[in-house]
């Protein structure tokens, strides 16, 4: 739980949404409760980026001085919300995409971002991520599925001058 503690204070400086957060998991979401149309892919895979270069260079003492490896999970599709609870109420999310995404961070492994097919129909029409097919994985409650690892960004090119001067003034 220490762990827990310290890493969770170091993300949430980072964090957009954090909706559920059990033991040594964190679930976040974008375009809930205000849609953003298709942006929401692209907002949390360019989040697990950035955490994935940040925390595994980090190291904590109660790790002694290993690097943090986490697992991201990501699934696209629907969701249905709700305020659960009289004496503590939580904002909560349900359904088959929450489902999905925990599935994909359950079996994805340490630095990985394990895309579900929809994530990766996505994030392949911006053109500007880099995926390769994970082999296929059985997926608790789904079968055999054709999933994705999200590797990075293509880096933007670079911008060549119009005119380039070999005289000297």
């Amino acid at each position: 739980m220490a762990i827990n503690k310290k890493v969770t204070s170091r993300l949430n400086n980072d964090i957009f949404l954090n909706f559920l957060h059990t033991e040594d998991t964190l679930l976040l979401v974008s375009g809930v409760p205000l849609r953003n149309g298709d942006s929401h892919v692209t907002e949390v895979a360019d989040l697990c980026l950035s955490l994935r270069n940040r925390m595994s260079s980090a190291c904590l003492d109660v790790l002694s001085g290993r690097g943090i490896g986490l697992k991201f999970g990501v699934c696209t599709g629907c969701v249905a919300a709700g305020i659960v609870g009289l004496k503590m109420p939580r904002y909560l999310l349900f359904g088959d995409t929450v489902n999905m995404a925990s599935r994909m961070q359950s079996t994805s492994k340490p630095h990985g971002i394990h895309l579900s097919p929809s994530s990766a129909a996505l994030l392949q029409h911006r053109q500007v991520y880099l995926m390769e097919p994970r082999t296929p994985v059985q997926i608790k409650g789904k079968g055999v599925m054709e999933t994705y690892w999200l590797l990075g960004k293509i880096p933007p090119p670079r911008e060549t001058p119009l005119f380039v001067s070999t005289e000297l003034f």
